[in-house]
């Protein structure tokens, strides 16, 4: 399963990167985020390993997350595996950045291979996991519009 968007952001690459990146800016605009700890020692970048949770429907569940591409101001993916995927699945996550005129133009794509009974249910996610790309893509947006990312 594959989700992609691309949104243009009324604010320079910079910020829209602090909005990515900095923990204090993602509950402020993903979903259900409840809260990360980095497990990995030193500066982030390609490797950075954490814990995040993020809550799903009544309950928090806990996904790892490992930073796969980590380039400032123009590329950042991650790959989440555990919480509610099952065995031997994993999520690749990958934003990438561009300045366009006075903004930025950022690529979202999002990529699950589909296993077991979770091919049955695909056409399903796919719609619930675009219309959730779509809503945190839009806080984004705004807070880094906002001035305060």
């Amino acid at each position: 399963m594959q989700v992609r968007r691309e949104i243009v952001i009324g604010a320079p690459p910079a910020r829209v990167w602090r909005c990515l990146t900095e923990p204090a800016m993602l509950p402020k605009w993903i979903s259900g985020f409840v809260d990360e700890t980095v497990d990995s020692p030193g500066p982030p970048g390609a490797g950075t390993a954490s814990t995040m949770r993020l809550k799903e429907g009544a309950k928090i569940v806990s996904y790892r997350s490992v930073v796969t591409a980590w380039a400032p101001g123009e590329r950042l993916a991650i790959r989440l595996t555990g919480g509610s995927f099952s065995e031997g699945m994993a999520m690749d996550v990958d934003y990438a950045i561009a300045a366009e005129g006075g903004g930025t133009r950022l690529a979202y794509d999002a990529r699950v291979p589909m296993k077991g009974i979770f091919l049955l249910l695909a056409p399903i996610m796919r719609l619930v996991a675009g219309a959730n790309a779509k809503r945190d893509l839009a806080r984004l947006k705004a807070l880094a519009e906002s001035g305060e990312g």
